[in-house]
C-alpha cells in the first residue's frame, strides 16, 4: 500500500506537468497505470492469502489447546505470582506434556500479569533466575511436534508496570488497574513487537482487554484519564461528578478500540501472519460489544464457557475461528461443553496453575488412569480434554501411550539367562510393535476387569500368529510361556478363537466348536481352542484389523470389524492383567484402548 501511494501521487504530479503533452507521455501514462494495477493486484492477493493462512491453519484442523498457567500463584503484592516463581521450567518437559495430551496449540507466556518476561533479552525485563530462553524454546520444540506455540499479554493488569508508574495505575490488584494511555500503548505494542522478533511465536493471546476493573466500568479520573477524555472525547472534560454513565461507558469503549487499533498495527507491521488471539470472560461486555475487535480478531474465544453464547457470536457476526474454555471459575461441566463444542464445530481450550513444580501431573499415568467421575475442577477438564485431543471416547484409557512401554512389562523367557537377547517388543512409529520372536509376552502391570478392549492391528509383513489375553495372572503356567489366562486368537484366518490357557469358557454349540467332550482340558495335551463363528471377517493381509473384546462377570464377547465372532459364558476368571503376543509374526499395535463398563451392562461395540 505504501508503493501503491507514492505512486499515486507521482502520476498526479506527471499528469499535471507534462504527460498528455506528447504521445511519449502518453506511453509513459500508461506503463505506469499497467504498474500500479500489478502492484495493487499483488499486495490485495499476498494480504489475502497471509490472512486465510493465520486464521485457518489451526483452527481448520480444530484448535485443540491448554495453558499452563504461570499468571496466578503465590508470594506477589496480590493473586498473581512473585516474579520468579517457576523461572526454573524446563521448556523440554512442558512441549512433551503438551504433546501427551494430544495439545496442537501451546498457550504459554511472553509476559505475564506480574509483569516479567518469560524469554531473555527483551524490552520487558526477563523473570528472575529464568533458567532457560523458556518461550523461544518453546517454539522451536513445539515446532518439532507440529504444534503452534502462542505467547500471552494481559492488558489491563500488570504489576510491575503500575508499581514504576503509579500515577497511570489504580494501584497493583489482580485485576483490571491499567488506564490505556498512549504511553502504556506504546509500551504494550513495543513488548508486543519484541517478542515476535527475539520467540518466532505464532501469535499471541491478549488477555483483559478493558479499561479499568474487568467485572465493571468504574473509571477513577486520574489525570492521566482527564487528558486522554481530550484525545478521546467530543467536548471538554466535563468534572469528574458530571460524567454520566453512559458517557463514561464510550470513553471506556474508544479507549479500547484504539488499544485495539495499536496492538493489531504493531504485531501485523512485524509478523503479519501471525495469530491475534482474545479472551473475554463475557463476550458481549459492554466495552467490547459490537466493536472491531470482536470482528477483527483471528481467533475469540468464550472464557465463560457456554456453547450458546459462542453460537450467538457466529450467526450475528458470520464469524469463524471461535474456541470455547474450561476454567475452574466458569463451572463449565467438561462432560458436556467438550462434546457440544466439538459438534457446533469450535475450538477448546482449557488453563490452570501448576501444580507440580511448574507442570502439572501425568495425563497417561493421572488424567487418564483415573475415571472423570471421580475428578472434579481442573483435573476433569484436564481429563476430558485429554481424552477429546487424543480421540478418547469418554473414560477411556489408553494402555498405549505411543512413546514407550510404560505400564507394561516384558516376560520373554529366552531373556532370563542371556542378556544379549533383544527384547520382540519395541515402539515404531508412535506404534507398538511385536516383532514375533523370540517368543513371550508383553503384559499390563495392572488388573483390569469389566471393560471393553478395542485393539487395531496388522501383519506388518506376512500375516501368521499373535494373540490377545485376557484375565492374565500366573506366568509361565503352560509350556512355561503362557501365563494363566484365555486367548483371544489373531492368527490370520482364525481371528477370534478362544484358546483356554489353564482359565476355562463355555460357548453354545460346544461340541461342534472344541471337539469331543473327553478330550476338553486347559493344560499341554488337552483340547483348548474353542473356533470361532466366521472365518471371514478379517481385512487382506496389510490392512488394518479392530478388534473389540469385552469382558463384564463371566462373559467374553469378541467383534472382528464389527462382526460378532466369539462370546463365552461361565469364565472362571473375572479379572486380571492384559497381555499381547510375540508368537512368530511381526505385528503393529496402533490403538490398545480401554474402555470400563458398568457390570450390568453388557456394552455395544
Amino acid at each position: 500500500m505504501l508503493k501503491w501511494r507514492f505512486r499515486s501521487k507521482r502520476l498526479c504530479r506527471l499528469g499535471a506537468c507534462d504527460l498528455y503533452s506528447n504521445r511519449k507521455g502518453i506511453v509513459q501514462m500508461k506503463k505506469l497505470m499497467r504498474i500500479l494495477i500489478v502492484t495493487v493486484t499483488v499486495s490485495l492477493c499476498v494480504g489475502a492469502i497471509v490472512e486465510v493462512q493465520a486464521k485457518s491453519d489451526a483452527v481448520g484442523k480444530g484448535v485443540k489447546a491448554y495453558c499452563i498457567d504461570f499468571n496466578w500463584g503465590e508470594g506477589g503484592p496480590n493473586a498473581f505470582a512473585r516474579p520468579g516463581l517457576w523461572a526454573d521450567a524446563d521448556p523440554k518437559e512442558h512441549v512433551a506434556w503438551y504433546k501427551s495430551l494430544g495439545a496442537n496449540v501451546i498457550q504459554t507466556f511472553a509476559v505475564s500479569c506480574n509483569g516479567y518476561a518469560w524469554y531473555k533479552n527483551g524490552v520487558v525485563p526477563e523473570q528472575p533466575g529464568l533458567k532457560h530462553d523458556f518461550l523461544a524454546e518453546m517454539v522451536r520444540l513445539g515446532h518439532k511436534e507440529n504444534m503452534k506455540v502462542m505467547g500471552y499479554f494481559c492488558v489491563a493488569s500488570n504489576t510491575r508496570w503500575g508499581q514504576l508508574n503509579p500515577g497511570e495505575s489504580y494501584g497493583v490488584p489482580a485485576d483490571g488497574h491499567i488506564p490505556l494511555t498512549k504511553e502504556y500503548n506504546k509500551f504494550f505494542t513495543d513488548s508486543v513487537k519484541d517478542a515476535l522478533k527475539k520467540t518466532g511465536m505464532d501469535g499471541f493471546m491478549i488477555d483483559w482487554l478493558f479499561h479499568g476493573p474487568i467485572r465493571n466500568t468504574k473509571i477513577k479520573w486520574l489525570d492521566c484519564e482527564i487528558e486522554m477524555w481530550g484525545e478521546l472525547m467530543d467536548g471538554a472534560f466535563p468534572g469528574k461528578s458530571k460524567v454520566t454513565k453512559a458517557q463514561e461507558l464510550e470513553f471506556a469503549r474508544r479507549s479500547v478500540d484504539r488499544c485495539w487499533q495499536s496492538i493489531r498495527r504493531a504485531a501485523k507491521s512485524v509478523k503479519p501472519d501471525c495469530i491475534i488471539w482474545l479472551s473475554l470472560y463475557k463476550l458481549k461486555h459492554p466495552q467490547v460489544v459490537n466493536s472491531r475487535v470482536i470482528k477483527e480478531v483471528d481467533w475469540l474465544m468464550n472464557e465463560g464457557g457456554t456453547v450458546e453464547e459462542l453460537g450467538k457470536i457466529r450467526k450475528e457476526l458470520g464469524r469463524g475461528n471461535l474456541i470455547n474454555c474450561l476454567a475452574a471459575w466458569n463451572k463449565a461441566d467438561p462432560r458436556e461443553v467438550v462434546p457440544a463444542s466439538i459438534e457446533a464445530g469450535f475450538g477448546l481450550y482449557g488453563f490452570t496453575k501448576p501444580v507440580k513444580g511448574s507442570l502439572l501431573p501425568s495425563i497417561d499415568d493421572y488424567y487418564l488412569a483415573k475415571d472423570i467421575d471421580d475428578l472434579a475442577g481442573d483435573e476433569a477438564n484436564v481429563a476430558m480434554l485429554a481424552r477429546a485431543y487424543r480421540g478418547i471416547t469418554s473414560g477411556s484409557v489408553s494402555l498405549f501411550n505411543g512413546r514407550d512401554l510404560s505400564g507394561w512389562h516384558v516376560d520373554v523367557p529366552k531373556m532370563d539367562k542371556n542378556p544379549d537377547v533383544k527384547s520382540p517388543f519395541i515402539v515404531r512409529d508412535g506404534m507398538l510393535v511385536s516383532l514375533g520372536s523370540p517368543g513371550g509376552h508383553i503384559i499390563t502391570d495392572a488388573e483390569y476387569s469389566n471393560y471393553r478392549l478395542e485393539v487395531e492391528y496388522r501383519f506388518a509383513g506376512k500375516p501368521g500368529n499373535c494373540g490377545v489375553l485376557v484375565h492374565a495372572s500366573t506366568p509361565r503356567s503352560l509350556y512355561r510361556m503362557f501365563p494363566k489366562s484365555v486367548e483371544v486368537q489373531m492368527m490370520h484366518k482364525n481371528a477370534g478363537d478362544f484358546w483356554c490357557i489353564v482359565e476355562d469358557i463355555t460357548v453354545p454349540d460346544m461340541v461342534a466348536r472344541r471337539g469331543p467332550k473327553e478330550k476338553w482340558g486347559i493344560v499341554e495335551g488337552k483340547s483348548r481352542r474353542i473356533k470361532n463363528l466366521t472365518d471371514d471377517s478379517e481385512k487382506p493381509a496389510g490392512e488394518w484389523n479392530r478388534m473389540v473384546i469385552e469382558c463384564v462377570g463371566d462373559s467374553v464377547k469378541v467383534w472382528v470389524n464389527g462382526d460378532v465372532v466369539n462370546h463365552g459364558t461361565g469364565c472362571t476368571a473375572s479379572k486380571g492383567q492384559i497381555a499381547l503376543q510375540a508368537e512368530g509374526s511381526e505385528v503393529e499395535f496402533r490403538k490398545v484402548l480401554l474402555t470400563p463398563v458398568k457390570k450390568s451392562g453388557g456394552g455395544n461395540r
